[in-house]
């Protein structure tokens, strides 16, 4: 099997040896760029994905952390080159065990706020459908914030009753 070569990339640090770009030569094309806050947490990252064929930075993740340094949020733009806006927003909930106690992770696929992509009403109950920290699904009740069964985050088939 030939392997094909590829262009060096150039990896360039600050004075705190933090990554802040990354550049494939020759020409110097941008492949990623990094900024941080002073407490040397990585808030925004820049990079193209390699989804299209364009060589420009095409997607776009801003971070916004606990006072433990757990990432509670990430605003993600995955056409930052073409159309700037937040795509979809992940949200992290973290327990109090310990410190990568991982609870509940909430993803907006549209950015609109209303969780999942799929916010339902039963008998006149709005629920919205999170995943836990294994992945699977967990329906909620936004009222009462109770939670109620979900079998299918896809569908979102919630279960009436409760536990």
């Amino acid at each position: 099997m030939p392997v094909r070569f590829q262009p060096p990339l150039e990896y360039v640090h600050d004075a705190w040896n933090r990554l802040v770009s990354i550049t494939r030569q020759p020409g110097s094309v941008l492949r990623g760029s990094y900024e941080y806050n002073g407490l040397n947490w990585r808030t925004l990252r820049r990079y193209d994905s390699g989804a299209t064929q364009a060589t420009a930075v095409d997607d776009e993740r801003i971070y916004y952390y606990s006072a433990a340094w757990q990432v509670l949020e990430e605003h993600v733009d995955e056409d930052f080159g073409t159309s700037a806006g937040t795509d979809r927003i992940v949200q992290q909930v973290w327990g109090v065990r310990y410190i990568d106690d991982a609870v509940l992770r909430r993803l907006d696929r549209n950015a609109d706020g209303d969780g999942i992509g799929c916010t339902k009403a039963i008998k006149g109950v709005k629920i919205m459908v999170l995943v836990d920290a294994r992945g699977m699904p967990v329906a909620v009740d936004t009222a009462s914030a109770i939670p109620v069964k979900a079998s299918s985050c896809k569908v979102c088939l919630i279960s009436s009753s409760p536990g």
